[in-house]
């Protein structure tokens, strides 16, 4: 006899409307409960990535090292034939800018043949100023207190760009921008002197101010050259980021400095066989203009975190 067993009943009861609702919701309620703290941590972390500028494509570029590109001289130091760049010189960002304190901070070149120049003469530099102080110098070759040689500086305490060279150990001619360099902002300043007709002053490859003069050459002089202090004046410190100087014994036409500002901050010099110091101050102060006026650093900080003031050409 088989076994007795009890019969199975089903019943469906179909959910209404307003209950599918509910359940959707209370899934959704849930999924959130369990993944909604993960989304938010992420959601925060990708928004301090984007402020801190990881996200900036300056950053995302490659990086030249410190000494990857420099002029090669294979005559030696102080010749200016058969010679080239060699290295990696594709207009890189540097991987480090020197950042001035506007209190100590300096660079000492020292005193050098090749940088006593006499005649045509460029002077260039990426400066990102954080405050105009006193005559705060990017570059210069003289003493303030006799008056002789050339230096590039921001005017006074109002920041315009002033190139001032020294003729006949006191007699001075000046070419002043009109307007203040900007600050927080990296810009290029370039400023020649053509011997018996005019200093000129150029801003991110453009020409800003001419001033015509007679001088036909520049006095001599054995003191340092410097960068970064108005020396001796104890209040001409700059104040701000400066990178990629140059010093030409030339004076580079409009298209060579339009060609200059091109290739950004990492630019590499558009006449070797007339640079005569060359201080990417990417991590150090060496001169890689291939005429060894190497520089020593004083109190100065090489930074990376310099990209988010720098626009590219």
């Amino acid at each position: 006899m088989a076994p007795f067993s009890e019969p199975v009943f089903s019943f469906y009861v179909p959910l209404r409307k307003g209950d599918l609702r509910s359940s959707r919701t209370q899934s959704a309620m849930e999924y959130l409960m369990t993944y909604g703290w993960a989304i938010l941590i992420i959601a925060i972390v990708l928004g301090v990535l984007y402020y801190l500028g990881i996200f900036n494509s300056s950053t995302l570029a490659p990086r030249a090292q410190p000494g990857s590109c420099q002029v090669f001289r294979p005559n030696g130091a102080g010749t200016s034939f058969d010679i080239g760049l060699e290295g990696t010189c594709n207009d890189e960002l540097p991987e480090y800018v020197t950042e001035f304190n506007g209190q100590s901070s300096y660079v000492n070149i020292g005193s050098t043949a090749s940088l006593n120049l006499q005649g045509a003469i460029t002077i260039v530099a990426w400066v990102n100023p954080y405050s105009y102080t006193n005559y705060g110098s990017i570059f210069q070759k003289y003493s303030g207190s006799v008056g002789d040689g050339y230096a590039l500086r921001l005017y006074g305490t109002t920041g315009e760009p002033d190139l001032t060279i020294y003729n006949s150990g006191g007699s001075s001619i000046a070419v002043i921008a009109p307007t203040p360099l900007p600050l927080n902002q990296w810009s290029m300043v370039t400023a020649t002197f053509v011997p018996g007709s005019s200093l000129n002053m150029y801003i991110n490859g453009v020409g800003v101010q001419t001033s015509p003069t007679t001088f036909t050459n520049i006095y001599s002089n054995t003191y340092p050259a410097v960068i970064g202090w108005n020396q001796p004046v104890s209040s001409g410190f700059f104040a701000g980021l400066i990178s990629n100087v140059q010093v030409y014994n030339a004076s580079l036409s409009q298209a060579e400095i339009t060609a200059l500002y091109d290739e950004g901050i990492g630019g590499a010099p558009v006449k070797p066989q007339n640079v005569t110091g060359w201080w990417p101050l990417n991590g150090n102060a060496q001169d890689y203009s291939g005429d060894l006026n190497n520089g020593v650093a004083n109190s100065v900080t090489y930074t990376s975190s310099w990209t988010s003031g720098y626009t590219a050409p």
